[in-house]
């Protein structure tokens, strides 16, 4: 009686057996085993390179859904981050009118708005909502296709959060916005490595580019006519663009890609 190990099976075969046909399923089983290890070695390299792409994504990966006792909480409990970040994408009008505090507003409506969303920092955690629910839930779908880190959409908005008595403020920051006024082009916006900023009227002061969480980026010597400002060492994002002329403050939002 011959025997071989094929696989993980030990086969027996008649001692009359050919030596022509031994040799063949010697043969073949010496090649599974060869094929078995191969198949080994692929399905390790498999779950290594899946581990190491969920270690660089991090464990704590969040996005759900939650109520406005639940937001009411995070922002509680979160306080002021500069990770923290509560995205509000109503309209300009709706976000003047009443807002969560330390909010910021990308309007839905926007022709850049996807751009905008996509310049924010992925790694950051972030309260989404809107009035009730309209235009966060598909940019709650948004951030979660294109691997946004922490994201907590609240369920029914603004709408919602002041049925249950939260408090909001009005508003921007008492400053004007540049979009409103005719006294300069601002491009291009969203921008890249330079914005270009052209001042129509006679005038001096500064320009101060600001990040949402109110540091002072960089500051230049405001001058009538064009000049431009240098982004090439300011990361992806949304920031605010102080104007400060002799008579006037303007403030205009851009983003950075």
């Amino acid at each position: 009686m011959f025997h071989f190990s094929f696989l993980d099976y030990q086969i027996f075969m008649p001692e009359k057996t050919s030596p022509q046909l031994f040799r063949l399923i010697h043969l073949i089983s010496n090649n599974l085993q060869y094929m078995k290890q191969i198949f080994t070695i692929i399905v390790c390299f498999i779950i290594f390179h899946t581990n190491a792409q969920l270690k660089q994504l991090g464990t704590d990966t969040i996005r759900i859904n939650v109520t406005v006792a639940e937001a009411k909480n995070i922002i509680d409990t979160t306080g002021i981050n500069p990770d923290f970040i509560i995205l509000d994408v109503r309209t300009a009008s709706q976000f003047a009118s009443a807002h969560i505090a330390n909010a910021i507003n990308i309007d839905y409506y926007s022709p850049t708005f996807w751009n905008q969303i996509d310049a924010l920092d992925h790694n950051k955690m972030y309260l989404l909502h809107c009035q009730a629910g309209s235009r966060s839930g598909p940019t709650f779908t948004y951030m979660q296709s294109h691997h946004f880190r922490e994201v907590y959409h609240m369920n029914n908005g603004l709408g919602a959060w002041v049925s249950a008595g939260y408090p909001t403020v009005s508003g921007y920051t008492g400053l004007q916005d540049l979009s409103a006024t005719k006294l300069f082009n601002l491009y291009p916006n969203p921008a890249q490595n330079i914005l270009f900023v052209n001042f129509g009227s006679e005038c001096s002061g500064k320009l101060v580019l600001i990040d949402m969480q109110g540091k002072i980026l960089k500051e230049e010597t405001l001058y009538s006519g064009l000049q431009n400002i240098d982004l090439s060492n300011i990361p992806t994002g949304i920031y605010i663009l102080k104007i400060q002329s002799d008579n006037d403050v303007y403030t205009e939002k851009i983003t950075i890609l």
